[in-house]
């Protein structure tokens, strides 16, 4: 086995002359395994017929490892926290599989907890799985070349197998699929834009690398790509992955550069301004310190973050040679200019999940959002088992009958929101997160706005819904019933003088997030019931709430019927393009964060607010 030098600059072996900088070492470990491979990627000093140094992986050299020494330093790099992934990568080599599973193994006995990711030239999805099965969170398949006829020349095949098993392999393992492009091969960046849309239409992540030639490759002579360039690529990529364009919007010159990326730049320098974009891209923690370049420059790929000087200068290196502008898009391809309307992220969950878990997405989400990461989003979900979502404010102790919910399945979880109990069941669940510039006014006004595009919604369901007037009685704390649906709030949504939506939202600084639960079918009994409200209270609440099967006269719209019918009517509402997405790998590892620190643990779900607490921070309403 071998790692990289970088790797064992960290384990200290190579520092002084490896890493000069202690923010550029390794957040990863790198290990490579496997003879010399039998392919013969052009590029790539371990290809067959490369030269006689089969120590370098690009411009990196990987010096032979003894596992036992190798292991302790691992593991001692990462209870350190220096290492927070392992990165294996194979060659394609007799007997790579064995001796794959056994450095997994070997990873997973040392440093226990660290997440793992595999790169691989495997065959198929059985081998995929085979993979995921020693405890691996990812598989990297390396398209590297963007162009079909590039990929041809330099790889020496096609690359369709390989995007369709990409495909297939995302669909069966979302979130866990990666892969390598290469740019300067000979590609236009056109190509490269499609391909970073191919990849995030599929839900697979893209390490982006710049091409470096290495003595002893067949292109050992050839040049890597200009630094402007590449920092447009990185700027497509960022942008493509973040749903903030798509790359049939972007403009493109008669040489396939990039002349616009479909928004303002002024947009553009805004979502680009913190370097994000510029930084090593691929596996979270992933930095791969001068795997591209010398440590004395031009950085490709920062391993670390960008001083505000660097970023700047990154920025303006990313600006298109033609200047951005919306005007004149209207004829390309015959479709209307739809930048004009500001673009949202649409994320329809697949499956139901947890209560822990979607309450940490829809937080995840909104620390995204702030941090410029992902756009305006609008995201909808269902819950297994049915769920009992507490509000902020709320003690579970007198607001829920936690025994009733043992016995009936009920999952119980506090939400970010303020509120009354909400049982979550039969329904489909919508949430929005957007800043107050976008969605400007008060709680109030904001919600009115929302409320809107549901009914507009519901009107393609052939549902007449309204909104309840504006002072009706408020369902907020203080409030004498138990139960969301018991009382229509300030434009709540109702049809037939019964209460079919219950939402409520949250501020942080200049950032809403706004959930709700649309009923599809109302069991009012389980919910009097699992929140300890007494026999008579079922009646009571289903005088006063309703499910979309009860008023659309028994028949019950499907799950992405009313997804769809409510986005369109958000849509044309709000007067924006919704542009389907899926989660961030940033916002799924900040999720899983947030399970285990908060949503999952009885310190956050069952905890008892003190007598007058406030929040200073958020402002809270429930509707």
């Amino acid at each position: 086995m071998r790692a990289s030098a970088g790797t064992l600059a960290v384990i200290g072996g190579l520092r002084a002359r490896t890493c000069p900088e202690e923010s550029d070492l390794p957040t990863t470990a790198y290990l490579l395994e496997g003879e010399r491979c039998a392919r013969d990627c052009a590029f790539c000093p371990q290809a067959r017929s490369s030269g006689p140094r089969d120590d370098l992986l690009s411009r990196v050299n990987w010096p032979e490892v003894r596992d036992a020494s190798f292991w302790d330093g691992a593991s001692r790099a990462a209870a350190d926290g220096q290492f927070r992934r392992l990165c294996l990568q194979l060659t394609v080599s007799p007997g790579i599989m064995a001796r794959a599973e056994r450095q997994v193994r070997r990873a997973r006995e040392s440093c226990p907890g660290l997440p793992i990711c595999v790169s691989a030239g495997v065959r198929g999805l059985g081998e995929i799985e085979e993979v995921l099965s020693w405890g691996v969170e990812r598989v990297t398949l390396a398209l590297d070349a963007a162009a079909p006829g590039i990929h041809r020349e330099v790889k020496g095949s096609s690359p369709e197998r390989k995007l369709a098993l990409l495909g297939e392999a995302s669909g069966r393992f979302p979130g866990r699929i990666g892969t390598h492009l290469i740019a300067g091969l000979g590609e236009t960046e056109k190509e490269m834009a499609l391909a970073f849309q191919d990849m995030a239409d599929m839900g697979v992540t893209v390490a982006l690398f710049a091409f470096t030639p290495v003595p002893g490759t067949k292109l050992a002579a050839a040049h890597p790509p200009g630094l402007r360039s590449y920092r447009r690529l990185q700027a497509a990529r960022h942008l493509i992955s973040g749903h903030f364009t798509r790359a049939e919007d972007m403009a493109f010159d008669s040489q396939g550069g990039i002349a616009s990326y479909g928004l303002t730049w002024d947009e553009v320098a805004a979502r680009l301004a913190g370097g994000e974009a510029f930084r090593t891209s691929g596996c979270p923690d992933c930095n791969r310190p001068y795997y591209n370049e010398r440590p004395s420059g031009p950085l490709y790929n920062y391993p670390r973050r960008l001083t505000p000087e660097e970023a700047r200068e990154a920025v303006e290196e990313a600006r298109p040679g033609i200047p951005t502008s919306r005007r004149g898009r209207s004829d390309r391809a015959g479709r209307p200019d739809l930048t004009a309307r500001p673009a949202w992220r649409l994320i329809v969950e697949a499956r139901p999940r947890s209560g822990p878990w979607n309450m940490a997405v829809d937080e995840a989400i909104m620390l995204a959002y702030q941090a410029g990461e992902v756009a305006p989003t609008l995201r909808f979900y269902r819950w297994a088992p049915p769920t009992v979502t507490l509000g902020y404010f709320q003690d579970a102790a007198t607001e829920v009958d936690r025994e009733a919910c043992l016995r009936e399945g009920i999952g119980l979880v506090r939400r970010l929101t303020g509120g009354r109990a909400v049982l979550h069941d039969k329904e489909v669940t919508y949430s929005v997160v957007v800043s107050s510039g976008l969605l400007p006014g008060s709680v109030v006004e904001t919600y009115r706005k929302l409320a809107g595009g549901l009914v507009t919604g519901f009107k393609d369901l052939g549902l007449d819904a309204a909104l309840a007037p504006e002072k009706a009685t408020p369902g907020g704390p203080g409030s004498p019933y138990g139960a969301c649906f018991e009382v229509p709030s300030s434009y709540e949504i109702v049809a037939r003088g019964r209460k079919v939506v219950g939402s409520a939202q949250v501020r942080r600084k200049d950032v809403i997030l706004q959930h709700g639960a649309i009923l599809l079918e109302l069991d009012a009994g389980l919910l009097g019931r699992v929140l300890g409200l007494g026999e008579e209270a079922g009646a009571r609440i289903a005088g006063k709430a309703a499910g979309l099967a009860e008023l659309l006269n028994g028949r019950v719209p499907g799950y992405e019927e009313v997804c769809g019918a409510v986005a369109r009517g958000l849509e044309a509402v709000l007067g924006v393009v919704l542009r389907p997405g899926r989660l961030t790998e940033g916002e799924t590892l900040t999720a899983r964060r947030l399970v285990r620190d908060r949503y999952g643990r009885d310190a956050w779900n069952l905890r008892r607010p003190a007598t007058g607490e406030s929040d200073e921070e958020n402002e809270r309403e429930d509707y």
